[in-house]
């Protein structure tokens, strides 16, 4: 009698071990097709879409070697290859070490739009890639900004966080660059 409600209990056991793993996997796929619908929403709607400029050429993104501020040691900027872009322009944006220190930066940007007075923030898409780093005296690999057809005409900025490598986020910083959309 012992031995039979033991093994009803194990059988029980296995059945909530079965049904807490297929919720596992339900939730699973529920967060994965709602990432899906967010991104899909964004890529939709948003302001711009990013790549990243390949190869190296004549002009902005062809990555000269840069005078570097030797009374800095965390000295950045962010570059634009243009101040004025149209609806459906490419700008391009860099990240420029002027400094002493080699510094750490990400694909990740935020964008906003100069109206009545405040900075209003825009939708920018997510960014998978892993955290870039940049040597003293050196500019970082070209982004491309795909401006949308539905940009607005006006002022922008956009802002990018910046740590040296030694330290962890204690000392990163904002770097912001201003364009316009005609």
């Amino acid at each position: 009698m012992l031995l039979a409600g033991n093994r009803g209990h194990g059988v029980e056991n296995v059945d909530i071990d079965q049904t807490g793993q297929r919720r596992r996997r339900k939730t699973a796929l529920s967060c994965l097709l709602v990432l899906i619908a967010l991104w899909g929403c964004w890529g939709a709607h948003s302001y711009v879409d990013l790549e990243i400029a390949r190869g190296a050429g004549s002009g902005f993104c062809s990555e000269p070697a840069l005078a570097i501020d030797q009374s800095s040691p965390f000295r950045v900027r962010l570059s634009t290859s243009a101040a004025v872009v149209a609806p459906r322009g490419k700008l391009k944006i860099r990240v420029e070490n002027l400094g002493r220190e080699h510094v750490a930066y990400g694909l990740a940007y935020r964008l906003a739009r100069f109206r009545k007075g405040v900075w209003i923030n825009l939708p920018t898409g997510p960014f998978f890639a892993p955290r870039k780093t940049l040597a003293s005296g050196r500019a970082g690999e070209c982004q491309v900004i795909h401006i949308g057809p539905d940009a607005q005409p006006g002022r922008y900025r956009i802002v990018k966080r910046i740590s040296p490598m030694e330290i962890h986020e204690r000392r990163a910083r904002n770097v912001r660059a201003f364009f316009r959309v005609r």
